[in-house]
């Protein structure tokens, strides 16, 4: 489950554990609704992994319009 944390700096950041079992960050920064968004989509895209099953037809066109260097930080 990806967690939606407040920085002191005002900006925001999710954090999960990946599927090899490791903490992960990824910032976002100062919009709490891009935050939580982006956690449900994490979390979306981790069951699928875990479970080993594709992922949803909204969750695929979310990824394709991502731009690089959001797909970097995934």
């Amino acid at each position: 489950m990806a967690s939606v944390i407040s920085q002191p700096n005002g900006r925001w950041m999710i954090q999960f554990i990946g599927a090899d079992r490791k903490k992960r960050s990824i910032r976002l920064g100062k919009v709490e609704s891009v935050a939580r968004s982006w956690s449900l989509r994490v979390d979306e895209l981790l069951g699928s992994l875990i479970r080993d099953e594709p992922i949803s037809r909204n969750c695929s066109v979310w990824l394709s319009g991502l731009p690089d260097m959001m797909h970097a930080k995934l």
